[in-house]
């Protein structure tokens, strides 16, 4: 018998080890040995014309947060990785090659495992023009996880007006790309754009003519197949110096909602002219989870609305209950003039919350008295746990709000796990 219980004791006590040496990484990184087909990693070859009817082509990498292993370090969290890119030109067979590594280094592990934030790594090549095979290739270092994708790249003879596709920016300078300097910070994500970020729009290009180029730039809400709405336009003038041109156009996009759009814009010198087109989608990727249906979303309201009143409210198909269920909010948002809604991220954010901490099988968490005071007041400003006291188990977390201070006692039912609201006490001051 003594025998056995040594043996189940090994076993404990190599498992732990074995957890305390193990990289420290985000919660969902067991997914990434089955890739999914649009994995977090976007990869974008983007063409600068030169004069000598070669271009500069520039290797762009996103790569989200949550796709990284992060190990723990002395100060915080380190991710490490390579690029690989290889270019043959289907001519000529001659082989172009980038490789480059990056580092990223985080104080926080809550940073490891963001979906809404990206690290740009970049570099560079000088090839002429033709058509080419490129490989990309993404080795993270830490672990044996790799992302390998393959491209048809062309490019065609330059002409007298040949301008790059067009680039998208956040605020901020480009700092970690060979040669390339931008006033902004671009993405290598094209057809996919964040929501609720004031996104720029970066044109340049080669010009052989040194008189002014007029540029006209429009966006649309397509709404369907064959309906679009204008919601920004501009036309400006900038001038060519040295066959180059570059401009930078801010644009409104706080006010644009999730959905799908099209840019087009149109170049012209003297005689030449040019026009580009290209669909993109603005995409809200923190999108809290409580928010996936209006099914779902609908029924944390019972902790602001009556069921009675939330069924009359919300009645009708699912598209007159998605309207009326913008209008609800809208009543609400203290920013109207943008699309986000501060208000609707805080109580779906909390919602979210309330059901990963006091969530349990079959029912959610913000139907547990904790998860309900949480969605309604926010995170305590002070807690006093006494949930493993062997006397008297409780908990109570307590609000100081300009009218005083306000205390909620919890009765912990199952040690740290299941909690019951047993008082709630108030000290005006």
């Amino acid at each position: 018998m003594g025998c056995c219980r040594l043996q189940v004791l090994l076993i404990v006590m190599l498992s732990v080890l074995y957890a305390l040496a193990s990289p420290q990484h985000s919660p969902r990184s067991h997914l990434r040995n089955d890739l999914p087909k649009n994995a977090p990693l976007f990869f974008r070859a983007f063409s600068v014309a030169r004069a000598d009817n070669q271009y500069q082509l520039y290797f762009f990498s996103d790569i989200i947060y949550d796709y990284l292993t992060f190990i723990k370090q002395p100060e915080g969290y380190q991710a490490r990785f390579r690029m690989e890119v290889y270019l043959e030109n289907q001519k000529t067979h001659q082989v172009y090659s980038a490789s480059w590594k990056d580092t990223i280094n985080v104080r926080d592990f809550s940073e490891t495992n963001r979906r809404d934030r990206f690290f740009l790594s970049c570099d560079s090549v000088v090839v002429p023009a033709g058509k080419y095979k490129l490989t990309y290739l993404f080795r993270d270092l830490q672990v044996e996880i790799q992302f390998k994708k393959m491209f048809k790249v062309d490019l065609p003879k330059i002409k007298p007006l040949q301008p790059s596709p067009p680039l998208w920016c956040l605020p901020g300078v480009l700092r970690n790309c060979q040669s390339l300097h931008l006033p902004c910070r671009p993405r290598a994500i094209t057809g996919d754009l964040p929501f609720n970020q004031p996104f720029q729009l970066l044109l340049m290009g080669h010009s052989a003519r040194e008189n002014p180029l007029q540029i006209s730039v429009s966006v649309f809400s397509i709404s369907s197949a064959s309906s679009e709405k204008v919601i920004f336009q501009l036309d400006t003038t900038i001038s060519v110096h040295r066959q180059r041109f570059k401009t930078r156009i801010p644009l409104p996009s706080l006010s644009w909602e999730e959905g799908s759009y099209r840019l087009r814009i149109h170049y012209q010198s003297g005689k030449e002219q040019t026009e580009q087109t290209a669909d993109f989608r603005i995409v809200w990727y923190n999108r809290p989870r409580s928010l996936a249906t209006i099914e779902l979303a609908l029924q944390p309201l019972q902790l602001m609305l009556s069921r009675e009143e939330i069924k009359k409210r919300f009645s009708g198909n699912k598209e007159e209950k998605i309207h009326k269920f913008i209008a609800f909010w809208k009543e609400k948002d203290p920013t109207p003039l943008t699309a986000f809604n501060e208000a609707l991220y805080e109580f779906y954010s909390r919602v979210d919350t309330a059901n990963m901490e006091w969530g349990m099988p079959g029912k959610e968490g913000w139907r547990s008295d904790p998860g309900r005071i949480y969605v309604l007041y926010g995170r305590p400003d002070e807690i006093e746990d006494h949930s493993l006291d062997p006397r008297n188990r409780f908990m109570v977390w307590i609000y100081h709000t300009p009218s005083g201070t306000q205390r909620f006692i919890f009765k912990a039912v199952e040690g740290r796990r299941k909690y019951k609201l047993i008082r709630e006490e108030r000290e005006n001051e």
